[in-house]
Order: C-alpha cells, then structure tokens, then sequence
C-alpha cells in the first residue's frame, strides 16, 4: 500500500497552469516471466504453475482501449499473450493461447467493416494479427516485417506498421501486399493517428514526426526527447509522448511546438531487457514497447514494463507537482 500510495504521489506534472493526472493502479506489479522459462518448444512447460502466471501481467508493452467511456476494454501486449484487464477489478483474461507463440509486443484496436478487432505486432516474430478480442480467433497472419513494433488500422482495412528494423513505416492492404509510406527514420516505434496525420516517435533520433497521409509530407514536430516510444493523442489535440529516458509523458503542442511534462517518476524504460525475452535472437535495441494509450474515458492508459503493472492516469485538477506544491504554498505565506 504505501508503494501505491507513493507512486500516486511521485506521478506528477509540470507546471502549474497544467492540469493533474491522477495515477489508480489497475494492474499490480507480479512476478516476472520470460519467453522461456514459460515455453518448451512449442508447448507451455508442464511444471509450469499456469495459474499464477495468468492472474499477472509477464511482460506489459502496447497497450489498446475500446468500449465506451462508461465501461472501457482494455488490451495489453503481454509477451506471452494478449491480456483483457477488467476495467473495474483488474482482472486479467488471456484473448489469445499462450501456446499459440503469437509473442505480441503491442496491440491497437480497429474498427473493419464495422467489426471491432484487436491489430498486434511481435518483434519477436516479425508478425502482424488481426484478431477478433471475444473469440480469440487469428483474422489474418502477417509474417516476414523486420521487427515490427507499433501498429494502426485505418477505417477501410488497411493496417500502418512501424517498422523498426527496416527504419520505415510501411502500409499494409487487405490483400497482403505492403509498401513502404515514409522511410529516412532511425528506429521509428510509436504511431497514433488523428485525422489525416500520422504521429511517429523514433526513439534513437529522439524526436515526434507527424506525417501526412494525404500528401506523404512529414516533419518533425518535436525533437530532443528522451528515447521516445509510446504516443496518444489527448482530446486537447496535444500529443502524449512517453519519453522513455526521462520516465516521463511529455504532451507536445504540435502546432507550436511547446511541451510540458504532464506525468514523472514513471516506472517505464526497463534498461535490463534481457529478464522478459533473454537471448531470442534479435538485435540487443529490441526491447519491450512502453506503449500509451487514450481511452474513450479520457484516460491515458500505462503499462510498466518495470513492475510489470498496468496504471490508469486519469485528468483532474491539482498542482503540477510536489514542489510545485510547496512553491505555490510558500509563495502565498510571503505575499
């Protein structure tokens, strides 16, 4: 509890004008897991205590957020497989098997023909899901993308994937085929979409690019941040960055260019990577998305690989922080 209860305190923001998030825990921190102490070969080990395992989140990246603002679905990329977390409880319910070796490293959600579906991408594996959230069932399979971390569906089916690997972001069709959209990135990761515009975070460059989808434009709309992975839109039209380096959520004013610090002392950006997915074979950059995502609550939603937990930060009004608590407080008692 008191952990909690710091935690709650240590999230803050920066600037007194801006408006405080409030951190819930959703999802506790459990035990870690990896890739293979949990698989022998293709099967789940046999002395494997499953139970234990399902009730905790292994090793939390992208994180996807549905339903409505009353009663939100949320979708983590858990590694091992895709998590649905009650939104009341915390609850966890496995969407995919764990013996299918999906691995999925993020998740987003989509709207095809009408049909609610989860998108997820696997580093791991080099593959790309459409998977239907209720029945579990693989939609589509996408294989052979050079480690392919953030993923976005657009209305008529067509599915947007950085590819870190590759350094690009390529578009893929309903019938399979893919082209590349926007090359020239050092290692791209994060996407979220708003209206026309594609937000890019490219966590060795340090920097947001937004990208038109219309005329293929692109700049940068933010640089010097501190190993940028997950990005969100806020319903202020801002973009919500975490900024890996500094543990921090960063919101950019993409029009001016101006930043605030909106969360801090976030448990995010595990640097020893190695304890969720050791020695698979992939580069030693590839490592655990720390995803963000906007909820139609207007809550951001945010895993930690760190503890292996799921926060919600929820708007409210507050100071920006500890110490801006305490300057605010001082600078009233010397009036």
């Amino acid at each position: 509890m008191l952990r909690i209860a710091f935690v709650v305190l240590a999230v803050c923001f920066a600037g007194p004008a801006e408006a405080a998030y409030k951190a819930r825990l959703l999802v506790p921190p459990g035990p870690l897991f990896n890739v293979q102490s949990v698989m022998d070969g293709d099967a789940v080990r046999a002395d494997l205590d499953l139970a234990a395992l399902e009730a905790n989140l292994a090793a939390p990246g992208g994180v996807a957020v549905a339903g409505t603002s009353a009663q939100p679905r949320i979708y983590v990329a858990d590694v091992l497989s895709i998590r649905e977390v009650d939104a009341a409880t915390g609850a966890l319910r496995n969407v995919i098997s764990i013996s299918d070796r999906a691995y999925p490293t993020t998740v987003s959600h989509a709207v095809f023909g009408g049909r609610s579906l989860l998108i997820a991408a696997s580093w791991i594996t080099g593959r790309v899901l459409v998977i239907d959230p209720t029945s579990g069932d693989v939609l589509r399979d996408e294989a052979g993308f050079n480690q392919p971390y953030d993923v976005v569906g657009l209305n008529d089916g067509r599915i947007l994937v950085a590819e870190a690997g590759a350094k690009r972001i390529v578009m893929l069709d309903e019938t399979g085929a893919r082209r590349a959209l926007a090359d020239g990135f050092q290692r791209p990761m994060g996407l979220a979409l708003a209206g026309e515009i594609l937000y890019v975070t490219d966590r060795a460059a340090g920097t947001l690019i937004a990208l038109n989808l219309v005329t293929g434009k692109q700049h940068v709309a933010a640089a010097d941040l501190n190993e940028p992975e997950g990005v969100a839109v806020l319903p202020d039209q801002r973009v919500a960055v975490v900024a890996t380096g500094q543990r921090a959520i960063v919101a950019v004013d993409p029009a001016t260019g101006a930043r605030a610090n909106i969360a801090t002392n976030l448990a995010v950006g595990a640097q020893n990577q190695t304890q969720f997915v050791p020695s698979l074979g992939k580069p030693a950059d590839a490592r655990i998305f720390n995803g963000l995502a906007m909820g139609p609550d207007s809550a951001l939603y945010l895993p930690s690989d760190i503890q292996t937990a799921l926060y919600v930060l929820q708007p409210g009004d507050g100071p920006a922080s500890f110490m801006a608590m305490l300057r605010g407080l001082t600078s009233k008692m010397f009036r």
